[in-house]
């Protein structure tokens, strides 16, 4: 959307002379997709960051769980190795 807000604008003050200002329309609405599309790439960018850190965390806790259950299983292990 960024893109093509600054297509907009450019077109729109390329044809100004020619449609006597009536494409300086096209112009503020180029501005304002342009603005859209800044303000729609931060937020997905702010979802994106949200998930994956939840998604880490909980890959963290598992991985936590996994290593505690193993490190149990070692030490009876051991345990019964040594009797």
């Amino acid at each position: 959307m960024g893109a093509a807000g600054g297509i907009a604008s450019i077109v729109g003050l390329a044809l100004a002379p020619v449609t006597l200002g009536v494409s300086l329309t096209l112009t503020a609405i180029g501005g304002v997709v342009g603005v859209a599309g800044g303000a729609t790439g931060t937020i997905c960018n702010i979802i994106n960051d949200t998930q994956q850190k939840h998604l880490r965390e909980t890959i963290e806790k598992i991985t936590s769980d996994f290593q505690n259950t193993i490190n149990a299983m070692f030490e009876n292990f051991f345990g019964v190795l040594h009797k």
